[in-house]
């Protein structure tokens, strides 16, 4: 089955009449539990991906959606952040949602608290993600024509979304469009999952929301909210017009940097400042995996070898489909065939001996796959580097922690 066709064989069957009533299609209803596991290949999902629908809790619900979820963040449409398809079956339009779990506020905020407070979230994170592709939209979107029975359900999803694509039954776009979308929107989630806190190693929901709640002025009436934001950081657009220039090795490398990956995601209490770089530290992070992927695409396309070009395909974001936590972020292959594991360092400074954060389980994996290990250090990751129009960059090849100068390094953390 392809996508086009599951969006449409839910208006072709979905009981709109009975909206409100009990359930008796359990055919349906199996089909909505199903999510999207009928459509894409286990490839598609990883380890970190998952997909379920709603047809509602006993009764039609007024609104069926389809979701996937990061279950690293949660697989509950109540509470977190997920990719939502939100059928609107009266109105005949379909909304593909980066959405919030409303539910999750209106249980922790009372009254109007709950609405504003999800509203104010919305808004932090549009200026805040900078993966958003030219087809998705900030406007707020509309599920229903009537409102006069009060649904807070569908005003919950309304409330909750972030960005979103929409389609007009009368107008679906072609599977392959669709698909697009669908990816770009995990893209998306997988950027914004990289900006939330952790305690013990896992997602904090809970102080995830409410740091990016304490960087917005509550105070300021809701309609007039909307950050300007500027920022030094390289957006996913600037990478396509960015090449890489390889430099020599530095004479002097250690391992300690102040705008890379931190290690301080564990620390229960965190200034803002402190927690603010590591947010901005995390974005820039994912880019230069990004840019490096490219890279290694571009690298065995360009090579006359049919089997290489083959292989350009295979070039995966592991840190991406796999968990940041394998010891390397990107597979790729050499010239011969051969894997490649590639740990990706970004600083926006323009010091090449600038040092960085790397953990005890990547130095392992570099010793363990010594003759496939590479770890790419880019250099002046920033919007500086529009100007020159090239990343620089250096490889360490091999056991890094024979080239690298180490030092321990403490959280950053007050009580």
């Amino acid at each position: 089955m392809e996508l086009n066709q599951l969006i449409r064989g839910v208006f072709n069957e979905y009981p709109l009449q009975k909206i409100g009533e009990g359930i008796e299609d359990k055919g349906l209803e199996i089909k909505f539990h199903s999510g999207l596991n009928e459509i894409f290949e286990q490839s598609f999902f990883g380890s970190i991906f998952m997909s379920k629908g709603s047809v509602g809790t006993g009764r039609w619900a007024i609104i069926p959606w389809i979701g996937l979820f990061d279950k690293r963040i949660s697989v509950k449409a109540s509470e977190g952040f997920d990719i939502v398809y939100l059928f609107s079956v009266e109105k005949k339009e379909i909304y593909l949602s980066l959405n919030q779990g409303w539910a999750f506020y209106s249980e922790k905020f009372k009254g109007n608290q709950a609405k504003r407070n999800i509203l104010y979230v919305s808004n932090f994170l549009r200026n805040n993600l900078h993966l958003v592709s030219d087809r998705m939209s900030a406007d707020d979107i509309h599920l229903l024509n009537d409102y006069s029975k009060n649904p807070s359900r569908p005003k919950g999803y309304e409330a909750g979304n972030i960005v979103s694509i929409k389609y007009e039954l009368d107008s679906l776009p072609p599977d392959d469009a669709l698909i697009d979308d669908l990816n770009a929107m995990k893209s998306l989630l997988l950027e914004l999952e990289s900006l939330m806190t952790r305690s013990q190693g896992k997602i904090d929901i809970e102080s995830s929301i409410n740091f990016f709640l304490s960087q917005v002025d509550r105070s300021v009436p809701i309609q007039d909210f909307m950050t300007d934001f500027k920022s030094s950081n390289l957006t996913k657009a600037d990478l396509t017009n960015l090449k890489d220039e390889q430099i020599d090795i530095p004479s002097s490398v250690a391992d300690i940097d102040d705008d890379t990956k931190s290690n301080d995601s564990n620390s229960s209490k965190i200034t803002k400042t402190v927690e603010k770089q590591n947010i901005q530290n995390k974005r820039n992070g994912y880019l230069g995996e990004l840019f490096v992927l490219e890279m290694e695409r571009k690298k065995l396309r360009d090579s006359s070898d049919p089997k290489l070009t083959n292989l350009a395909k295979k070039v995966t974001q592991v840190s991406v489909t796999e968990g940041d936590g394998k010891g390397y972020d990107i597979l790729s292959f050499d010239l011969d065939g051969n894997e490649l594991y590639i740990e990706v360092k970004t600083t926006k400074s323009d010091h090449d001996n600038a040092a960085f954060y790397i953990s005890e389980n990547e130095l392992n994996y570099s010793k363990n796959h010594s003759e496939g290990y590479r770890l790419i250090r880019l250099i002046g990751f920033s919007k500086n580097a529009l100007k020159r129009g090239k990343i620089r960059y250096f490889c360490l090849k091999g056991d890094v922690s024979q080239v690298l100068k180490l030092k321990p390094s403490n959280y950053i953390a007050t009580v």
